[in-house]
């Protein structure tokens, strides 16, 4: 589960987080706006960073740990519609075909 494109290629090696935009926010919690809201600010710092990708990779991959709040510059909502369109379809359970008298064996 990734985002396509890699962070910048000229990021020394170590941690992603290290080099986030928001780490030396006075106030991390612009990062976690309320339920709701679309945290304008938040996604405008990602905006610039370096390792916006790694760290919505990131966030994709953990989504307990990532429940709340922008990142890489993705709320929570949007997240949760990345996270449902990935899940793989079952080929013997049609979606299409679901609920209809033709599912039913």
């Amino acid at each position: 589960m990734s985002i396509t494109g890699h962070a910048s290629d000229n990021l020394p090696r170590g941690d992603w987080r290290e080099h986030a935009a928001c780490r030396v926010l006075a106030d991390p919690e612009v990062m976690f706006p309320p339920p709701g809201e679309q945290g304008f600010v938040a996604r405008s710092i990602c905006g610039d960073c370096p390792v916006r990708r790694a760290c919505a990779n990131w966030a994709l991959s953990n989504p307990q740990d990532a429940a709340f709040g922008v990142w890489g510059g993705l709320t929570e909502r949007e997240r949760a519609t990345i996270l449902r369109r990935r899940v793989p379809r079952d080929p013997d359970h049609p979606q299409a075909e679901c609920g209809t008298a033709a599912a039913v064996p």
